[in-house]
């Protein structure tokens, strides 16, 4: 990489966000760590940032402290394990979820509500909210 490295061509591939630093690292022959390096050293403006999220935060604030259990949560957004979901929910601020009293049948999670009850109570306030606003006016 020494004498064929250039630095303006690099910086130009770094600030292309719509190339990812694996493509980057493979175009160099070199790992996506030492690109990060690179561009580190360079004082180039970290990519931390845009990571993108397969998760609305909004709605996944919404169905969580609605009681909608992990594993639906993570199959309503592609998400590849519940645990995904959980570290999400933690890195958002949210509580914890908590289990049922010990005992037989009786440890499972408190308060799971079914992803189509979630949905169909979110419809209704939609609804109520219309009706509210059509005798407003």
């Amino acid at each position: 990489m020494g004498a064929r490295f250039d630095r303006a061509i690099f910086a130009r591939l770094w600030n292309d966000h719509s190339i990812p630093t694996q493509r980057i690292a493979e175009a160099m022959g070199v790992t996506r760590q030492t690109v990060s390096w690179h561009a580190h050293q360079m004082g180039l403006p970290s990519r931390a940032g845009l990571r993108h999220r397969k998760a609305d935060p909004a709605l996944l604030r919404e169905m969580w402290l609605a009681g909608v259990s992990a594993r639906e949560i993570a199959e309503h957004f592609g998400m590849a394990h519940h645990a995904c979901v959980v570290t999400a929910a933690k890195n958002l601020g949210l509580p914890g979820r908590v289990r049922g009293p010990a005992g037989y049948r009786n440890g499972g999670w408190v308060a799971n509500l079914p992803i189509a009850e979630f949905w169909q109570a979110k419809l209704a306030a939609r609804m109520e909210e219309f009706v509210r606003s059509e005798r407003a006016a």
